[in-house]
């Protein structure tokens, strides 16, 4: 069998650097573990690495995380440190910059060697290194009892060996088929050289959830912005002032900008060479998003509390000092007012930003692509990257799910108008909060209904067997829908004093409940499933996605300005208090909008694929 590189990973930083003809794959297991056994190494010692480097990352995240639920805590149940007390000392500031830095070496250095392999770099290490491998070799060979024999090499700066038994002829490295002639072998070897980068079979984020990534991007790089412009109204000579105050919200705009980018433009990227340095890159900037969204909850849940006025819980403390240095004027209340609508796209973004790249975290090392040269030529690209046909998307049975679709989205619509319109008017307020729930209990039952259609409709499809059998990010965040509409629930069941039909609100809870399960099981279904010839004119079930697809963007526009809605559920904040339900809504309402855009891009994603004969993940 031919010497390839995967033999030289034992030799540490040597077998990492250095270039060698490939070996062919299915004789690499058995070698490795004679390898290892002559060495005495375990077999698996490459697999034990990649395990110990990934736990060891995935613990530095979590102390991070649990570091800023500390902080965060401490900031509001004691009342000896103010707001905002450890983003002035530094924690935030360190989140921010290594991500930075850590996006800075992905494009400098990562990226630039995608696709190429450099000779001038392959000189210099033959110059450096030559001596070390020799040694390395000569070892190899006594310990293994196999011969070494170093073969004529086309390229310059490449060297080639043949590794074989004492007892056996010389296999040969061609591609294709063996030959019994050696001179032919050399005449026919390939140079193949393992890039920095390789592409993943299918990206770790689809079209629809890249472009989310940068909407939301959008949204967050306007809250930032504005958060960055309010550290201006705060004098120099006050007490309070802090230049991290003002040094964060850019340091966290570029952050933002730095991962939406690189979502958008690498999402197929595996990283194969520098592992420790990605995976726990990757960890801290996993790390970085979770921590916005813990700060970005506690915060304006704070502000609401304070808007309110209540006097009986913790926050009202020394954290508002009476003797607070009077601020400029510059912006007025633009942030205040404007930062209900803006911090749920930092919630999403977040979300999709921790998806993503833990989806690169996890694909690390994993089909590595080689450069074969030959002579002073390579062959161009890798025969591994994937050639990407372009691909006409075809709307055929759709267009009642469609309109059907549009209509609720025209409904909901109404709904919202009439809602502010009616809600800031005393006699009109219940009437107010009447439509809203009794469109959602409708939008939610006519979902059920196209639900149980859709499934009598798909047994029809043909079976395949998915990847995935589940979808995680899809199940954490219906649990926001399930929790919210549980509480919901149980204050229509219990509440004496209820100013809306208690019976409306049980059933509105109920249905949303039923319809965030019946679609995630609608959902799982379609994913193991593809149209066939018999009925790729029918297209069976493809009206109920589209409806379900229309509906769920409807619900997460709705959504959005639900966040806003704080009279649309006067009975449930009477019934736990203000307190407890504005966290309440503020932890459980960003996990609902997220889930009505997410399901609007998986099935969006199955309305593409489930039904082309030819199916592309």
């Amino acid at each position: 069998a031919i010497f390839n590189d995967a033999i030289l990973k034992f030799s540490g930083r040597v077998a990492e650097r250095y270039i060698f003809t490939q070996q062919q794959q299915q004789s690499k297991s058995k070698l490795l573990n004679h390898i290892g056994e002559a060495l005495a190494l375990p077999p698996d010692l490459e697999v034990a690495k990649k395990v110990l480097l990934s736990t060891m990352s995935a613990l530095y995240a979590m102390m991070l995380i649990v570091l800023c639920l500390v902080f965060t805590s401490t900031e509001i149940i004691t009342k000896e440190v103010p707001l905002d007390f450890f983003e002035s000392y530094g924690f935030y500031t360190y989140l921010y910059s290594l991500s930075v830095i850590f996006f800075i070496y992905l494009f400098g250095y990562v990226v630039r060697s995608k696709y190429t392999a450099s000779s001038k770099n392959a000189k210099k290490l033959y110059r450096l290194d030559s001596l070390n491998v020799d040694a390395f070799l000569k070892r190899m060979s006594q310990l293994t009892n196999l011969d070494l024999e170093e073969v004529n090499s086309d390229h310059p700066h490449h060297r080639n060996f043949s590794l074989r038994k004492r007892i056996e002829n010389s296999t040969t490295c061609s591609p294709n088929k063996p030959s019994s002639n050696v001179h032919d072998n050399v005449r026919q070897r390939n140079t193949c050289v393992k890039l920095m980068t390789s592409e993943n079979d299918k990206s770790h984020g689809c079209l629809f959830l890249r472009l989310g990534t940068v909407a939301f991007g959008l949204g967050t790089l306007i809250y930032a912005g504005l958060e960055f412009l309010t550290f201006f109204e705060t004098p120099q000579t006050c007490l309070r002032w802090e230049i991290l105050e003002g040094i964060n919200p850019v340091l966290y705009m570029i952050f933002v900008f730095m991962q939406m980018y690189f979502i958008f433009t690498h999402c197929r990227i595996n990283i194969n060479k520098n592992k420790a340095i990605a995976k726990f890159g990757m960890m801290h900037v996993i790390a970085t998003n979770v921590c916005m969204v813990i700060r970005t909850l506690v915060k304006e849940s704070a502000k609401e509390i304070f808007k309110s006025g209540s006097v009986d819980h913790p926050l009202n403390s020394n954290k508002v000092p009476e003797n607070e240095c009077e601020k400029l004027d510059i912006i007025g209340d633009t942030f205040e007012h404007s930062s209900i609508y803006l911090f749920p796209f930092i919630i999403e973004y977040s979300i999709i930003g921790c998806a993503v790249i833990y989806q690169m975290w996890s694909h690390i090392g994993k089909n590595p692509t080689y450069l074969i040269f030959q002579g002073d030529k390579s062959e161009g690209n890798p025969d591994d990257l994937t050639k990407h046909r372009p691909y006409h998307l075809d709307w055929s049975s759709s267009s009642v799910g469609l309109f059907m679709g549009l209509l609720s989205l025209v409904g909901l619509i109404i709904s919202l108008i009439l809602y502010f319109a009616l809600v800031n008017q005393e006699k009109y307020r219940l009437l107010a909060v009447l439509i809203n729930n009794i469109m959602d209990t409708l939008i939610n039952g006519l979902m059920i209904l196209a639900m149980i259609f859709g499934f009598y409709q798909t047994r029809k499809l043909s079976l395949v067997r998915s990847e995935k059998d589940y979808d995680i990010i899809s199940i954490i965040s219906a649990s926001g829908i399930v929790v919210y509409a549980a509480f919901t629930v149980i204050a229509g069941m219990l509440n004496q004093d209820s100013l809306e039909p208690s019976s409306l609100v049980i059933i509105n809870g109920v249905f949303e409940i039923v319809e965030v399960n019946i679609q995630l099981l609608f959902i799982a279904d379609l994913k193991q499933r593809v149209v066939s010839e018999a009925n790729k004119g029918e297209k069976p079930g493809r009206q109920t996605t589209t409806y379900l697809l229309m509906c769920n963007l409807a619900l997460w526009v709705t959504y959005n300005f639900e966040i806003q809605k704080g009279n649309a559920t006067p009975d449930q904040s009477k019934f736990y208090g203000f307190l407890p339900w504005v966290v309440i809504q503020r932890i459980t309402l960003p996990l609902c909008v997220f889930f009505r855009f997410h399901s609007s891009v998986v099935l969006t994603e199955l309305w593409k694929n489930c039904y082309r004969l030819k199916r592309v993940e």
